[in-house]
């Protein structure tokens, strides 16, 4: 594995919420591709997560193998049950034990 097991999750869980337009797929690979997150092959026959919309005026496609598009998933799922507020990167948890200033 390229990542060293990591994983970038380079795509939300919400991107399509700033796109002009988004559609997402799990399609079967007809050619090989790459992961737009651990780098590693989609072989033909596999499936795959295919993501594309428009944002900020460019129209992009990202494919993702089934291992990062699912660790991408439950990661997103946990943070969510967390209470997890991704415009102050803080949990709920973290905001209502913070001590007063």
């Amino acid at each position: 594995m390229k990542s060293d097991l990591g994983c970038g999750c380079l795509i939300s869980e919400y991107y399509d919420e700033d796109a002009d337009f988004y559609d997402e797929r799990n399609p079967r690979a007809k050619k090989e591709h790459i992961c737009c997150e651990c780098g590693e092959t989609i072989k033909v026959g596999e499936t795959y997560n295919k993501v594309t919309g428009k944002w900020d005026g460019n129209i992009c496609s990202y494919k993702t193998c089934m291992p990062c598009a699912n660790i991408r998933r439950d990661y997103y799922r946990m943070m969510d049950k967390l209470g997890f507020d991704y415009v102050t990167g803080k949990s709920a948890y973290e905001t209502e034990t913070k001590e007063p200033t």
